[in-house]
Order: structure tokens, then C-alpha cells, then sequence
């Protein structure tokens, strides 16, 4: 079911007026998020947020709604701003990078406020909602499908003469943020592990002071038993080097050239 929160009590058509008055420029701004499966809609909500308030300081705000339908997190802003079109796509670029920006004209400004308005405490539809699930749920199954790549060539250079065919030497090539996902990361023994946000479904308590880590159905599923929940941290995927096999389903890594202090043991839920 989707939830619709009304970020501003007020409507501020009079401050759409001003800028109106004031010659400057309207925008629509569209944020997509993800929130994995282990955590609440309201931690959606808050991130969502947090990204509200960095716009804020960018132009001037004058509606905002926050939306989530499932783990799809959507975040609707209508700001002005003195900034020209391509300066200001720049300008929110470095702050939300995956925004979505459309200059409106003060009567669609107008509309969109009524409508908000209008939709306050009601559910409404979040744009593009279907075809965004699809994105994300491929894009969870391409970046697990390359990391159990990755994994099998590690295995391979255990026993096979890989030199030429099944080289990682260009392991770091990309900082693309597109491979950029976050992991978390846990104790186990006194080591530490990681696996992809996307693919927990839970966490929870076990016995004698242990954590569960529950696998989605669609990695697994399996349970994972650690001794402590560490961190959640972002790790570029293409730039990770997986070293060795450990055991079956766990493999060394580092996240990166000169990282060897970060090693890791990377959990491949699917080997396990």
C-alpha cells in the first residue's frame, strides 16, 4: 500500500508568487530510493528527508512529498531558484545524482500545490513505480550474478594456470557509482565479513548475545549466525578484489588497491 507524507503543513503559494515576481526559475525534482528490506519504512522516510534538507540549502523550497510504496521511496519537491536550467541541473547534480529535474511554468507550479494539497493524508500512486521495482530487482540479480563471477575466478586461480584468460588486473579500473552499493558488515570469530545490503532480509537476535542474518528468498535463502551487526558501508563492486576461497561460500577480499588493512570475507549466499 502506498503512503503519502506531506512535508510542509502550509501550502506556499506565496512564495510561489514571489518567485514568480521575482523572475526566477521552477523545477520539479524527482528522487528515487531503495531501502532494503531489513529496514523500516520510516527509515526510508527519514533518508528521504535528510535529502530534503540538503536541497533546501541549495534553492528555495516551496512544496515537498515523500512517498513509499514496497522498498520504492520517492521524494517530490517543487523549488525556485535564481539559477538558470543548466546551472541548477549542475548544481543538484552534486547533491542528489540520480535526481530526476523538469523546469515548470508558475501555473504548473500552481497545479502541482493544489494537488498536493488536495492528496494530503491520502494514497496516491507513486510515479513510475512498476517499471522502477523491475530496475531494481534486475539490477540486485546483475550485481549478485558478478559477484559469484568474481568468486569462481578466485576459485579457479586455486588450481588453474589463469594467468591470461581469467586475470582481475584491471579489478579498479571504474569508480562509476553505479557499482557503488552498501554492504553490511559483521564479526564472526573475530573477522570481519560482509555481504550486499540488498540481498539481507533481517536481522535478528539469536541466543547467548548472537545475531541472525536472514537471506532474501531470492539470494538464498539461508541464515547467517555472527557474533555483531558492525556497520553498513559503501563498496564499489568492480573495484573489490577477491583474493581466495576460505570456505565453501566465503571468499577474502579487499575493497580496492592499497586497502589491505579493509580486507574482508565476503559471503556469497548463493555457494553456501
Amino acid at each position: 500500500m502506498v503512503s503519502t507524507e506531506k512535508c510542509y503543513e502550509t501550502d506556499n503559494f506565496p512564495v510561489l508568487d514571489h518567485a514568480q515576481s521575482c523572475g526566477e526559475w521552477l523545477y520539479r525534482v524527482g528522487v528515487y530510493g531503495n531501502r532494503a528490506p531489513y529496514l523500516s519504512p520510516e527509515a526510508g522516510n527519514t533518508r528521504m528527508r535528510v535529502l530534503l534538507g540538503f536541497i533546501e540549502s541549495r534553492s528555495v523550497v516551496i512544496d515537498a512529498i515523500v512517498q513509499n510504496d514496497e522498498n520504492l521511496h520517492y521524494l517530490s519537491i517543487i523549488c525556485a531558484s535564481g539559477a538558470s536550467p543548466d546551472v541548477f541541473s549542475g548544481i543538484m547534480h552534486k547533491t542528489v545524482p540520480n535526481a530526476v529535474i523538469e523546469e515548470i511554468t508558475p501555473d504548473q507550479g500552481r497545479q502541482y500545490l493544489s494537488t498536493a494539497v488536495l492528496h494530503t493524508d491520502r494514497s496516491i500512486s507513486v510515479p513510475h513505480a512498476l517499471p522502477l521495482h523491475k530496475v531494481y530487482e534486475s539490477r540486485s540479480q546483475l550485481l549478485s550474478l558478478l559477484l559469484e563471477y568474481r568468486a569462481l575466478l578466485a576459485e579457479c586461480r586455486s588450481f588453474v594456470d589463469t594467468t591470461d584468460q581469467l586475470s582481475d588486473s584491471d579489478e579498479g579500473s571504474t569508480g562509476d557509482s553505479r557499482f557503488t552499493i552498501p554492504f553490511v558488515f559483521f564479526e564472526t570469530e573475530g573477522v570481519v565479513h560482509g555481504i550486499p545490503e540488498f540481498q539481507v532480509q533481517s536481522l535478528d537476535s539469536g541466543v547467548a548475545g548472537q545475531h541472525l542474518i536472514r537471506v532474501a528468498y531470492a539470494f538464498g535463502p539461508r541464515v547467517i549466525l555472527c557474533d555483531d551487526i558492525l556497520s553498513v558501508s559503501d563498496v564499489n563492486m568492480v573495484q573489490c578484489h577477491i583474493r581466495k576461497k576460505v570456505r565453501r561460500g566465503y571468499y577474502e577480499t579487499i575493497p580496492g588497491k592499497d586497502r589491505e588493512a579493509e580486507k574482508f570475507v565476503l559471503v556469497v549466499p548463493s555457494f553456501l
